[in-house]
Parts: structure tokens; C-alpha cells; sequence
């Protein structure tokens, strides 16, 4: 990887890739070894086990014709452990008997693991791999393994042993210089877009740059504004032109009855951006995630992220939606809250018990008739959760066996009480307010990756939904790389540690919302209700369904 090349089968052409990419089967490594003194060797795609190899002597006079391993260190490593950072992680819960998944973990490794390396043995396994003087052409790792398989000794590949693309002797970056190059082009990048914003703005909204509604629907393709037609249910606009369908949009979006309607599901994000949008007077670009309103067709969205809201939207939000619609919001808007929370905190929930943990936050009664009235005005796109047999269930876990699995895990543990701040968040937002962890690896984003204070956020709160859904480490630094955030070698380690304290604090769904620390706690206290008003201490703020399997 230093020297920018990359050895790999099959390779598929990547003309903008940062590496040059050589087909394994063809090229022999011996040319570049005269001038490297190490390089990288990547073992299982799926797992990613990183070696670094490096070449300390060439012995010209070596008598044998098969590797021989003259000392080692440490013991044998579990293999299909999800890679370095599955392995730190795997050792983690095995020096922590109390973790919850520690007995699971142990058993695991006892039975498919012998953990003393015993050099003889691999001596005398690799004396069996020697190399004979038969020929051949390029092989792929899978027909080397198969002849292997099969008792029949190695063979001489004849692949190229030159490199004639290739100056081996070029002076590539080294790592460091490399990251600070990347962390420089995203910040002139975020420079560029932001720049970009206000000539987009100025372009499509004429001279005096307010951009209205229709500035914003014009930039749509006519079947786009067909669905944003249908998703508010309108009626009657097959027979216009596109101009046509801008005005006809303009108008019913506007209207009292569908502003109301559609506002009234607003998380509190982004009634708060719209509030202070309409109260300012000005034309702002949001740095806030309005995709709500955007699949609704009240705003429009901008290169380097923002929003923008059209001048016409926040005059009519100013006319539509006063004290009366506010606090007709706040009802229907925290009984959405409690449904989701509650899905996604206990997986299931019976419905009398989530009746009284809203009565409770919000002194309102309501019976089970008249929750099903309420949920069928609920937006579908709003809903993480189904009502089914008396129950609140999360949709994602919502089939027999999964339900079936669940309940037998829970049976007889009490329900964990959120906080309201917990069911905002957590109902709302989809995320659960950021513990000492968190806020942690979020300061280690801006103060030592120099990501963006808004990009490290959001990065986290993917995270969490991640680890929430049970995620293999693998998984979760894929949520890094996919937002390309630069980790030199050296902090891998650091991020690793990081990112298991943070796994490491969560609670689980089938504690229903407790962490192993509050069960302890919780033991010969008796058991507290959802309703019963009271909240045990409690420090962790993720969900983890590591334990269920998606069918």
C-alpha cells in the first residue's frame, strides 16, 4: 500500500483508484523486494487480516526448498473473529467474565480453537508444502489450495518478474502526509460546495436571490413531482403539463389543510429549523437533515449539504400553523414518539402498558380505539413500528420466530422507564442522547481526524444506529471508511479501544433496556414497571440486537 500498487486476482479496472492494481496470478514480487523492505499482505477478504511483512536478510545460500519458521511470538490467534478489529474485540470479552456475551464467546474459542502454537508441528506441515521442479503458469490461490488439498507439492509459477509500468524507485507519500493531503481536500471541498450554495441559490432565484417554491419544483423532472402528488394524496393533476403541475404543487402545498396536516409530524430538529427560518426574515441555508420536508417537496436541497426552504413555504408555515396547530401537534406528535420509542427500545410492548407511559408523560387519556384511530393518520414513513395482538412491535423483528425468541428471552424481566428527553430522541430523532462514550469518540472525530463538528455527529448517530442493530465490528468501521474518514496505521489501535467501550456500553433489547450493570442493581430490589414512574441510574445509551437472528 505505501508504494501505491496493489497485487490483487482478477483485478477489475479502476482508472481512478488511488492504487496500481497487477493481476497476482501473473507478477512475482521477487523485483520489487530488491528496493522494499516491507509490504502489506491482506489474507481473507471477508474478515480483512492485515500482515505486514517484512524482508530483515536474504539468505543466498538456504538449503531447503520450504519456509521454515525459526522463532515466533505469542500464542495462535482465533481465526473468523471478524479480523483485527473482531479480535480485539473477542479478547476484550474474554479478559471480562462479566460481559454478557462472555460465556457464548468462551465456549466458542474452547471448541474450535487450540490456542498453544507449537512450532514443531507447523515446521512439519510446512516441509510438506515443498517446492518441486515442476513448472507452471499463473494459478489462482483456489487452484494453488486445491493442488495442496490434494497432497501434491508446489510448483514453480512462470509469471513476469518485471514490472515494466512500474518505477519502483518513485518517492510515494508516506501515510502520514497522505492523511493530512485528504483531510486538506475535504476541507476545500466543504470550501467549494459551500461557495457553490449561494451561486445556486442566486441562479434559481433570479436577481434578487429569494428562491421560492416554484424555483425549487422546476428543478424537478415532471415524474418526480407525479410522486410528490401522490404521497400527499392529491387528486387531479394527471391532466397538467410540468409548468402546469409547478403551479398546481405551489398551490396545494401551501394550502392551510395539507401544510397542517403534513407539519403536524415535524420532528423537533426540524420544526425548529423551520421556526427560526420564518422568524429570521432572511434566506438561510440549514445545516440540519430536513428529509422530510425534501420528500415532501417543501425544500430544496444544496451541494454541500444544506437546505434550503423557499421564501412562499415559510410565509405560509407563518399563516397555517399558529398556537392552536402547535399544541394539536404536540398530541399527535408525542403518541408517534412513544410507538417508535418504545418499538425500538423493548422490540415489543404491550399496548395497555404504552397507553399509561403516555398518559403519564402527557396527561392525556387515550383507550386502545382511539390510539388505532390516531395511528392510521400517522405517515407511514414516520412509523418504525406495527400494532399487532395487543402489541407494539418493531418492524424489523416483526415474524413469528423473532417475536417468539424475543418474548422467551424477556419473560419475567421488568421494563426499563425512559426518560421524556430518551423517547424525544429515540422516537424522534432515531437516536438516543449521546452518553460519556459517545461524546468521547465524537471528540476524537474533530480533535484528532479533523472531521467537521456537524460531519462527526452524524457520523455517530449512523453508529449508534449500527451497534443498535447488532452489527459485527467489520460493520461498524465500514460506517468510517463509507464517510471517509481518514485512520492512519498507528491509530487503528486507539480507534478500535475506542469504538469497544463504546459497543461495550450498551443495552439490551432483551433486558428490555437494561445494561448487565442495571440487572445487577435491579436483583432483590423487585422489578420496576414501564408506568410505574420510577428510572433506575443508568450511564448507557445504545440498543444492541446482536442476539436476535433476522429471518
Amino acid at each position: 500500500y505505501h508504494m501505491g500498487i496493489l497485487f490483487e486476482e482478477e483485478p477489475e479496472n479502476d482508472w481512478y483508484g488511488e492504487y496500481e492494481v497487477f493481476d497476482a496470478a501473473e507478477y512475482m514480487i521477487d523485483c520489487m523486494l530488491d528496493s522494499q523492505e516491507w509490504f502489506t499482505y491482506l489474507y481473507d477478504f471477508g474478515d480483512n487480516w492485515e500482515h505486514r511483512v517484512t524482508v530483515e536478510k536474504v539468505l543466498m545460500d538456504y538449503g531447503e526448498n520450504y519456509p521454515q519458521v525459526v522463532k515466533y511470538r505469542g500464542q495462535t490467534p482465533y481465526e473468523d473473529c471478524g479480523g483485527i478489529s473482531g479480535y480485539y474485540e473477542l479478547m476484550y470479552i474474554l479478559e471480562h467474565p462479566e460481559h454478557p456475551e462472555y460465556e457464548h464467546m468462551k465456549a466458542w474459542t474452547d471448541q474450535h480453537f487450540t490456542l498453544r502454537y507449537d512450532m514443531d508441528e507447523v515446521n512439519r506441515k510446512l516441509a510438506s508444502l515443498y517446492l518441486s521442479d515442476k513448472k507452471s503458469n499463473p494459478m489462482t490461490q483456489n487452484q494453488i489450495y486445491e493442488e495442496i488439498n490434494q497432497g501434491k507439492p508446489l510448483k514453480q509459477i512462470q509469471g513476469q518478474s518485471r514490472l515494466e509500468e512500474l518505477d519502483a524507485e518513485e518517492d510515494f507519500w508516506d501515510q502520514e502526509n497522505e492523511l493530512d493531503f485528504l483531510r486538506e481536500m475535504k476541507r476545500l471541498k466543504k470550501e467549494l460546495e459551500e461557495n457553490m450554495d449561494a451561486m445556486i441559490s442566486r441562479e434559481i432565484g433570479g436577481e434578487n436571490g429569494v428562491v421560492m417554491l416554484q424555483d425549487i419544483l422546476r428543478c424537478y423532472r415532471k415524474e418526480d413531482l407525479v410522486e410528490i402528488c401522490q404521497f400527499h394524496g392529491l387528486k387531479g393533476y394527471s391532466k397538467y403539463k410540468k409548468e402546469e403541475l409547478v403551479q398546481f404543487l405551489c398551490r396545494e402545498l401551501t394550502s392551510e389543510g395539507i401544510m397542517r396536516e403534513y407539519f403536524f409530524y415535524l420532528n423537533e430538529e426540524e420544526l425548529r429549523a423551520v421556526k427560526e427560518a420564518a422568524m429570521s426574515g432572511e434566506q438561510q441555508y440549514i445545516e440540519k437533515d430536513l428529509s422530510y420536508l425534501h420528500l415532501g417537496g417543501y425544500c430544496g436541497s444544496l451541494p454541500a449539504g444544506n437546505s434550503l426552504i423557499p421564501a412562499d413555504v415559510l410565509e405560509a408555515f407563518r399563516r397555517n400553523c399558529g398556537a392552536g396547530w402547535e399544541q394539536e401537534r404536540k398530541e399527535r406528535i408525542w403518541l408517534l414518539y412513544h410507538l417508535n420509542a418504545a418499538a425500538e427500545l423493548y422490540g415489543i410492548f404491550p399496548v395497555d402498558l404504552l397507553l399509561k407511559m403516555y398518559e403519564k408523560n402527557t396527561s392525556q387519556h387515550l383507550d386502545a380505539t382511539g390510539l388505532s384511530f390516531k395511528e392510521l393518520d400517522m405517515p407511514e414513513i414516520k412509523k418504525r413500528f406495527v400494532i399487532e395482538n395487543g402489541n407494539v412491535i418493531l418492524k424489523e423483528l416483526n415474524n413469528p420466530e423473532t417475536l417468539r425468541l424475543l418474548s422467551a428471552q424477556q419473560k419475567n424481566k421488568p421494563y426499563y422507564s425512559m426518560t421524556k428527553s430518551e423517547i424525544k430522541l429515540l422516537g424522534g430523532e432515531g437516536y438516543l442522547p449521546f452518553g460519556r462514550q459517545m461524546n468521547q469518540f465524537c471528540s476524537y472525530l474533530t480533535e484528532e481526524l479533523y472531521e467537521d463538528a456537524r460531519d462527526a455527529e452524524a457520523i455517530c448517530k449512523e453508529m449508534q444506529y449500527v451497534i443498535r442493530l447488532g452489527k459485527p465490528m467489520g460493520e461498524i468501521l465500514q460506517v468510517l471508511d463509507e464517510n471517509h474518514v481518514a485512520i492512519s496505521e498507528n491509530g487503528m489501535e486507539e480507534m478500535v479501544k475506542l469504538l469497544i467501550d463504546l459497543c461495550n456500553n450498551t443495552r439490551l433489547i432483551v433486558n428490555r433496556g437494561y445494561t448487565a450493570v442495571d440487572e445487577e442493581k435491579l436483583q432483590g430490589k423487585g422489578k420496576l414497571s414501564a408506568a410505574s414512574g420510577k428510572s433506575a441510574k443508568h450511564t448507557s445509551k445504545i440498543i444492541d440486537f446482536n442476539s436476535l437472528k433476522r429471518k
